[in-house]
């Protein structure tokens, strides 16, 4: 398909989305997190970002970076109320901005059949040369309050990282 004959100039689109980033990095309204799960015999790790209850505001998942330790396919799993182990709240982009109410959480899973949202295939492991994958999403994923985005890893004792990239918007 020729983009021309709608009027559209892909390198327009790119600006305004790289403007629209550049300001809502502007408002301290950015954050990033990286959340490592090692690997439980048995179990498939969840790394994942928390929007705690009555937090006031909405997580917009909007890209992703993981790394396994061996081959495997990622699930998103979102969850509602989840009982995993919290670690830190997601850092501004705005160097020197305040910490975002997202917060790195981690889990295993024990079963592979659960519901899910999407599938992030092929995820490369970080041993043997294999690099990160990144993903961005062309639209967001929407976390509300008392919800944690998961990433599940679907093969059985692996080490995961995962590094979340979003916004905050108020309820």
């Amino acid at each position: 398909m020729d983009v021309n004959n709608f009027g559209i100039d892909p390198s327009i689109n790119l600006v305004k989305n790289f403007q629209d980033n550049y300001h809502k990095t502007l408002r301290s309204n950015c954050y990033v997190l990286g959340v490592s799960k090692t690997a439980v015999s048995a179990k498939n790790s969840m790394c994942g970002i928390k929007n705690p209850a009555s937090s006031g505001k909405v997580l917009v998942m909007e890209q992703l970076v993981i790394t396994t330790d061996s081959e495997s396919n990622v699930v998103i799993k979102p969850e509602s109320a989840s009982g995993g182990t919290t670690g830190l709240n997601g850092s501004n982009k705005f160097l020197g901005g305040s910490a975002g109410v997202g917060i790195g959480e981690t889990n295993e899973y024990d079963s592979t059949l659960f519901p899910t949202y999407g599938k992030l295939s092929g995820v490369n492991g970080s041993g043997s040369g294999r690099v990160p994958s990144l993903y961005t999403f062309t639209s967001p994923y929407i976390v509300p309050e008392n919800y944690t985005f998961y990433l599940v890893c679907l093969t059985l004792n692996v080490t995961m990282v995962a590094t979340f990239f979003w916004s905050e918007e108020d309820v």
